[in-house]
């Protein structure tokens, strides 16, 4: 008699653990769905475009600057040091 109770208690936790895991199963299930569903955020072609106006506003930036230093900076420095050792 005592066997047979503990074959049935060991059973019945056997099947909560069971029912356990496939509700914890289902839970993911629909939840890695709603994640892979989901339609906010951005999309690669938007991320790319971001991407290519970022450089290419840099390369203008760092093309000004070029510009600004080489034409206006360093000719007035190279005629200040020149009168400087003349």
């Amino acid at each position: 008699m005592k066997i047979k109770n503990k074959i049935r208690k060991f059973i019945h936790t056997v099947k909560q653990k069971i029912n356990t895991f496939v509700i914890m199963l289902k839970v993911n299930t629909s939840s890695t769905r709603e994640i892979l569903v989901d339609n906010r955020g951005a999309s690669a072609l938007e991320i790319a475009l971001a991407s290519i106006i970022a450089v290419v506003l840099a390369l203008k930036i760092l093309d000004a600057f070029t510009g600004i230093f080489s034409n206006t900076v360093i000719p007035k420095i190279s005629s200040s040091i020149t009168g400087m050792f003349s």
